[in-house]
């Protein structure tokens, strides 16, 4: 778990690493009444909102949805989907659940080889806010700074691999491993 750690330790105030086992804690015991994927979702923003309003970033401001989303992301991918735990049949009950983590690069991999899917999940979303960036700048992890920004991406993903869309990061490892860089967009 160190990993998901040491790029938190990068972002934030020092000590935050300590703050986001303590708050997951508390969250995982919130986690055995989920049983669908709407009460997963809710479970996950709830998570989500908690981390953005009490770890700071290294500058001592909020963190914004998009970079709060990363820990949380990368521990239940780990907890649930690597791991198995706490049980495997609570495991195989949130796994399919399970978010993708969204990351810069996979957000323009998706964006340039699924355009129609973003344009009928993510673009919606964007045309609503009242925040105006670039086309580009929409693609990246520091502007996604609601629940429904981000869901439209989880939206995305679930049309794109319904059983199991956290096998989605795979991308980001792949594009990410190969010095990558997509520059289509």
């Amino acid at each position: 778990m160190a990993f998901l750690f040491s790029g938190m330790n990068l972002l934030c105030q020092k000590g935050s690493s300590r703050r986001f086992q303590f708050f997951t804690w508390r969250q995982m015991q919130k986690l055995s009444s989920v049983t669908d994927i709407e009460q997963f979702d809710q479970f996950h923003n709830d998570y989500v909102e908690l981390i953005c309003n009490k770890i700071l970033d290294h500058k001592g401001n909020k963190l914004i949805y998009g970079h709060a989303q990363k820990p949380v992301n990368g521990f239940l991918k780990l907890y649930f989907d690597s791991s198995s735990l706490p049980a495997k049949n609570t495991a195989e009950k949130i796994g399919p659940f399970l978010h993708v983590t969204l990351e810069s690069l996979t957000m323009k991999f998706f964006f340039e080889e699924y355009r129609g899917l973003y344009d009928e999940f993510v673009s919606p979303i964007i045309k609503r806010n009242t925040v105006r960036f670039t086309h580009e700048e929409y693609l990246n992890i520091k502007n996604i700074t609601s629940y429904e920004h981000y869901q439209g991406w989880q939206k995305l993903f679930r049309t794109l691999y319904p059983p199991k869309p956290v096998h989605l990061d795979l991308v980001y490892s792949i594009l990410s491993r190969n010095g990558y860089i997509y520059s289509n967009v």
